[in-house]
């Protein structure tokens, strides 16, 4: 009994320093902000590829079938480039159960993706699509899925205060949108993207505030589910409220098969503010703080505007400050004890709020945040 109490307390002591110190980024070597090295070419000086514009008889159908497919969207020499990104950051970047690796707000935390939002046609594209005036980001990671992946089961994105995104009115347009740099076969390897067309306007999206698809809507979805195969480069873009679920690779995929994807949330450029979704901060997103109050536009650099670029938002986004103080981007990645304490008790709170509130979030000045009724 005494050796092993000699043996434990040294290890129990260690384990408890390893949790309470903090944790590297794997970004933290691109820190602080450098100049752009990419603008009107990409980065290896070939000009951007144009935007892709759309008409209003395309506006409808996105809106009625709640997503849409851009093929070679990007150049084989950008999916190169984010790829040589990823596997630079892959071996230290966020593990999680559900993903061989997750690198979240990349916008946030990288020069290459700041770059890439700034300057490729994405903002441009999605603008065109959602038919608004501005466009800003959300949020965003990198994620890598190998072929001992479970697959990802039905679930809506940040649906937990209801709204766009969890955090913005509901009446505001936004997408998410994955974009492909390795190809998938929903035949042959898996690891495509499951979605029923005009699942968004189904009443199980209004059912509640879990993530995951509830019985009986998650049987009706399965059944109901298309997958695509797309090829690196290639562009999936889905309504916000669009369910979806991550198909597990198959056994005839090969045993090198990975599925990476970069995935960006997005909203248009004057998007009420609700709330700040605290479910997705215990996740490594960056917990970006502002001053915006319910009711107001989201203009602020925690949500940057990406079309058409706003100056001072810029200039903010590339302060010296930026990465310890100005939006936080080190939180997921180096919690001090004090700030592990103090965000595990605001998730705490607001689980309890919403199932005692059946979801709807209290204390907000726009009840409109919500989902409409």
């Amino acid at each position: 009994m005494q050796r092993c109490a000699a043996a434990c307390v040294p290890l129990t002591a260690a384990l408890v320093g390893w949790f309470l110190s903090p944790q590297s980024s794997p970004h933290e070597f691109e820190q602080p902000p450098r100049v752009t090295n990419a603008t009107l070419k990409d980065w290896s000086g070939v000009p951007w590829p144009p935007a892709v514009t759309f008409g209003p008889g395309e506006r409808k159908q996105f809106e009625a079938k709640g997503f849409a497919v851009l093929r070679s969207f990007l150049s084989p020499a950008i999916v190169r480039e984010l790829l040589a990104a990823h596997a630079a950051w892959c071996p230290r970047g966020v593990f999680s159960p559900h993903w061989h690796c997750k690198n979240e707000d990349v916008w946030a935390r990288t020069d290459i993706y700041r770059d890439f939002l700034y300057w490729s046609p994405l903002g441009k594209t999605v603008r065109s699509l959602l038919g608004v005036t501005g466009l800003r980001i959300y949020g965003d990671h990198v994620t890598e899925m190998r072929s001992n992946h479970p697959g990802i089961f039905y679930h809506f994105d940040n649906i937990y205060y209801g709204g766009v995104l969890g955090e913005f009115h509901a009446a505001s347009r936004g997408a998410i949108v994955f974009l492909f740099l390795t190809g998938v076969d929903h035949a042959t390897t898996g690891g495509s993207v499951l979605l029923q067309p005009g699942g968004h306007r189904d009443s199980c999206v209004m059912a509640g505030v879990e993530p995951a698809l509830q019985a009986p809507c998650r049987e009706l979805f399965y059944k109901q589910a298309i997958a695509l195969s797309f090829k690196p480069g290639d562009a999936l873009i889905i309504h916000p409220l669009m369910p979806h679920a991550s198909q597990g690779p198959l056994p005839t995929a090969p045993a090198g098969f990975r599925r990476i994807t970069y995935l960006a949330r997005l909203v248009e450029g004057d998007a009420t503010f609700c709330t700040t979704d605290t479910q997705v901060r215990e996740t490594g997103k960056v917990d970006c703080r502002h001053s915006l109050r319910p009711g107001q536009k989201a203009h602020h650099v925690c949500y940057q505007q990406i079309d058409p670029l706003l100056a001072p938002e810029i200039s903010e986004r590339m302060s010296p400050a930026w990465y310890t103080s100005t939006c936080n981007v080190c939180r997921g990645w180096r919690y001090t004890t004090l700030a592990r304490l103090r965000l595990g008790v605001r998730t705490l709170l607001s689980r309890l709020r919403i199932r005692l509130h059946g979801g709807k979030p209290i204390g907000l000045e726009k009840a409109e945040c919500i989902y409409p009724p």
